[in-house]
């Protein structure tokens, strides 16, 4: 049975490969000098949020997040995230809440993104991505 609700949903809404990996870290600095210095990353976007400011560094097609909360937080530095590309979120979100899986956060539109993150069972934070263009906005 799951089998079967795993392909008519690949049918509506696509998993089109890996956004990024996120990286809760407690020093930015020295977060970016370890990735750019050592493996060749280089900053491509800054954005600084309400409770959180994020650097995304690039390497070819790989995207990192680095993700500085503004207050300290139980996890202050390790906690990882990942975010897949999504062709439809809405019909994501609806197949998830047909399962009793709900949003821990989002949706919620960063520049040209839309988002929502959810906690996998082993308590990751899984984050699905959808341009607007994509999803038809």
């Amino acid at each position: 049975m799951n089998l079967v609700i795993s392909i008519s949903l690949c049918n509506e809404a696509e998993l089109r490969g890996w956004h990024h990996i996120g990286i809760e870290t407690s020093c930015l600095a020295r977060t970016i000098t370890f990735y750019t210095q050592l493996i060749d990353f280089h900053t491509s976007e800054q954005i600084d949020l309400d409770d959180e400011s994020l650097t995304f560094l690039t390497r070819g097609s790989l995207q990192l997040e680095l993700v500085l909360p503004k207050q300290e937080t139980e996890v202050s530095s390790g906690h990882v995230h990942f975010a897949w590309k999504v062709n439809n979120l809405t019909a994501w979100v609806e197949w998830l809440k047909e399962h009793n899986v709900f949003p821990v956060d989002g949706p919620y539109r960063v520049r040209r993104l839309q988002g929502v993150m959810y906690k996998g069972p082993n308590n990751e934070t899984i984050e699905l991505i959808c341009s607007q263009q994509e999803h038809g906005q």
